[in-house]
């Protein structure tokens, strides 16, 4: 087993409160004998957060910021219309391949993650001749319609007549597409086909219409080539307001072994504090120089309290809820 781990996220200044309690986590978790290299892509992250994430490093963890501000100009940002559905930040993800071209395989994450495992069973994941291994999750039909370039179409509409997917595609709706939160790039494989330049190219093509932007752009260019995550590899967490009073020690049992815990759509402290794993978060932020004041946390917990007290369903989940996140007293 190698376990020399390369790790990759892609960040801006906005997303550095998610992306410092993932690195601790991922200290947290890592055996000893296991050594990784993060790699953080990024335009603008100012020296006060940088100086304070390099502190972070250990012997056996070392983090290189990358920026990639001019590659990103070059081969995508100076392309996209002045109008996007997406934060540019999310398209440097497309340039992995070509950034990391001197590497076998890499682990992207996004920065609103937590890692609860050593990371190297994940990594040593024998995807063979797949391009990437990603966690499966089904077309957005939840959806009522697309908007895209100024038509509306439904979402089966969407995938067969902008992005161009074949009919099987839709034979199961979990099998093909993909989330892009958690992908493990099979480098090697990628180069060889020139996945690489074909990622930029689908890019460049339908720039003005995407609606999951890279998600889209992945799920296309490797299509039947993506390995699936487990969910004891990654798991996307769950909202209170999402399940039952009696689901809750059932779904949260499951998956407190994952490796990976995906905070998809809470890109807020208040909206953290309502995933049924926000103690996890924020036991990692509480020990980095990001800590939440007392204050803070008060007013927190009352932004929440005030948003649960109208909905009598919810009230179960409030003592969780404040018990999720504490003053650092060290």
């Amino acid at each position: 087993m190698n376990n020399n781990i390369n790790v990759a996220f892609c960040c801006d200044e906005n997303y550095v409160p998610y992306l410092v309690p993932s690195i601790i986590s991922i200290i947290n978790s890592k055996n000893k004998n296991t050594s990784i290299a993060i790699f953080i892509l990024e335009t603008g992250i100012n020296n006060y957060h940088k100086d304070n994430i390099l502190k972070l490093q250990t012997d056996s963890v070392r983090i290189n910021f990358i920026n990639v501000a001019e590659q990103a100009k070059d081969l995508i940002l100076s392309k996209v219309p002045h109008k996007t559905n997406f934060n540019s930040t999310i398209l440097y993800k497309l340039l992995i391949p070509q950034i990391f071209n001197d590497s076998a395989k890499i682990l992207l994450l996004d920065a609103d993650i937590i890692v609860q495992k050593d990371l190297s069973e994940l990594y040593n994941k024998n995807i063979g001749n797949y391009y990437i291994a990603a966690a499966k999750r089904k077309l957005p039909y939840h959806l009522k319609y697309f908007i895209s370039k100024g038509k509306k179409y439904s979402v089966r509409e969407f995938y067969s007549k902008v992005l161009g997917l074949p009919d099987y595609f839709y034979d199961s709706d979990a099998k093909y597409y993909m989330n892009a939160g958690v992908i493990l790039f099979n480098i090697s494989k990628i180069l060889q086909d020139n996945k690489d330049k074909e990622l930029i190219e689908v890019f460049f093509k339908h720039k003005d219409g995407l609606v999951y932007a890279e998600q889209d752009i992945f799920s296309k260019v490797f299509l039947d080539s993506i390995a699936p995550l487990l969910p004891n590899e990654h798991f996307v967490h769950v909202f209170y307001d999402k399940i039952r009073k009696e689901e809750y020690n059932k779904v949260l049992n499951e998956h407190k072994e994952a490796a990976i815990v995906h905070y998809i759509a809470s890109k807020t402290y208040a909206k953290m504090l309502r995933s049924i794993y926000a103690k996890e978060y924020f036991d990692n932020l509480q020990k980095s120089y990001l800590q939440l004041s007392s204050l803070d946390i008060f007013l927190l917990k009352l932004k929440t309290i005030k948003k649960f007290i109208y909905k009598p369903k919810l009230w179960w989940a409030m003592p969780y809820v404040l018990g999720s996140i504490k003053i650092n007293k060290k």
